[in-house]
């Protein structure tokens, strides 16, 4: 079966939210829906507010900071293998897993394998890289760039990554994922 992918890259963390959220093409047939970094919970009240009946959402997050929301499931997500539900879902949304996540490989292989299929995985990735159009101001970023080198040194101490956006595609197709737009 085929199973599409929607891939989000190397956009500017002050851009993301002007662009329209939630891709997906087939809205009116999801109603299970996984989600990794829920956080604050914003993405998880817009998809529930798009769909009637409600979605039955499980949330995988580090910290316990998600909404308290009726239509909500929420599991810590740790280690290499976050999927410790046994379940298949019609949309898995992943969102800023930079130094989160250590096996990406396994994380989209899982990821192809809870899917219904024909279904969606929809990923919304940053890297952590600063940038001017103006010559002026790069002298104003050699602090930030020292910080930058800093954190990619310290995540890879840990076996963590922070600028994964780039790979991400590559890493989908190899999962078994046929169809991976930006």
């Amino acid at each position: 079966f085929k199973t599409p992918c929607l891939l989000w890259l190397q956009g500017r963390i002050s851009l993301s939210r002007r662009r329209k959220r939630y891709h997906s093409t087939r809205d009116d047939q999801h109603h299970l829906f996984l989600e990794f970094a829920t956080r604050s919970g914003s993405w998880t009240i817009m998809a529930i507010d798009r769909h009637r009946p409600a979605p039955r959402l499980t949330g995988m997050d580090l910290a316990d900071m998600s909404p308290d929301i009726q239509y909500f499931e929420r599991h810590e997500l740790h280690g290499d293998g976050p999927f410790i539900i046994k379940q298949a879902f019609h949309l898995i949304h992943a969102q800023s897993l930079g130094g989160v996540i250590t096996d990406y490989d396994r994380f989209y292989t899982n990821a192809f394998r809870h899917l219904l299929p024909g279904e969606w995985l929809e990923v919304w990735e940053n890297d952590l890289r600063f940038f001017t159009d103006n010559a002026q101001d790069e002298a104003r970023l050699v602090a930030l760039r020292e910080w930058e080198t800093l954190i990619h040194e310290a995540a890879a101490k840990v076996d963590k990554r922070i600028n994964v956006a780039a790979k991400q595609k590559e890493l989908m197709y190899s999962a078994g994922f046929v169809q991976v737009d930006e």
